[in-house]
Parts: structure tokens; sequence; C-alpha cells
């Protein structure tokens, strides 16, 4: 064998295993940012509907244009759940996405979402690898939920990295 003209081959690249990376569908790019109840309460603790609503339609909600809004309150005052659908009413036209919650949480909402719009034809009967390491902390539930929505279509799955891979379903001939 003559080991000058023999060419370094990437098995990896040849593979025809097909790398999911969650990250992708994370959108860093996309700015994520609060949006908190409680200036909108009485005292910074009590809803009144009509003081609510006449605020939120004075508000300039520009400053949510194209972002991931999360909705919080600041303050322990008790919310009827009303409110957070007139709050999303009002960010809906103008924000990329919304959910209530800490950052994180309306982080695994966003993620869970875009996985729900995955087109599954493009992984139809191939091999797959979900990517594990990540710079991004992605809740567990973002995974299952690919997961559930991964095994009716691929011929099999895997969890790691391309070069290093644990088997986690494999479909029966």
């Amino acid at each position: 064998m003559d080991t000058e003209n023999e060419l370094i081959k990437n098995r990896v690249a040849q593979s025809p295993l097909v790398l999911i990376d969650l990250t992708e569908y994370y959108h860093k790019e996309i700015e994520r940012i609060g949006f908190d109840i409680n200036p909108l309460l009485f005292q910074g603790l009590i809803l009144k509907e009509a003081e609510f609503r006449d605020s939120l339609k004075k508000m300039d909600l520009t400053g949510f244009k194209g972002k991931i809004v999360h909705i919080y309150c600041s303050s322990d005052a008790i919310i009827p759940l009303w409110a957070y659908f007139l709050i999303t009413v009002h960010l809906q036209p103008l924000c990329h996405f919304s959910g209530f919650g800490t950052r994180a949480n309306v982080d695994t909402l966003y993620l869970l979402n875009q996985i729900e719009k995955i087109d599954l034809k493009q992984f139809e009967g191939k091999k797959l690898v979900i990517k594990g390491c990540s710079d991004l902390l992605i809740d567990e539930n973002v995974y299952l939920s690919l997961v559930n929505r991964l095994v009716p279509v691929a011929n099999s799955l895997m969890f790691g990295e391309p070069c290093s891979t644990v088997p986690v379903f494999k479909r029966k001939a």
C-alpha cells in the first residue's frame, strides 16, 4: 500500500448520519426581553381591570417588535389568567414569540414551538444523531419532545456527537 498517495478519509463526514443541533432552532440573534406586569398594577399589588386594559392600550409596545418576550410579575400580586391573555393579544402582532415565566422558561417554550414546526420528511428513514454538547443549557423536555417527533420517522436515533454516539433507538426490520 502506497501511504504517500493514500488520502486521509474523514469517516464521520462520509457517514450517512444526520446531525440535529437544537441550537440551530434557538435563534440567538433574536433578542430576549421581559414584560413586567407590575407597573400596570394599582400600588404594585392590585389589578383593576378597566385601568389595566386602558394602560395596555396606551402603552408603547414598539420596543418588543421582533423579540422573544417573557411575561412575568415582579411583585407577589395575584394576577388573573385573562390578564396574561390580554398582554399576549397586544404583543402578538409585534413580537416574534411570547410566553409566561422566566427567560429560561420561555426559551424552553420557544424551542418546543420550533420543534413542532420541523418538517419531518427530511428525516424519514435516516440515521439521526441529536447533538449532545452545546454552549446553551437546553431543558430536557425539549430533547424529549424532539425524540417523540423523530421516533416515528427515523431509521435510528443516537445521542452525542457523530464521532461518539449513544444508541437510543433502532427501527426493527
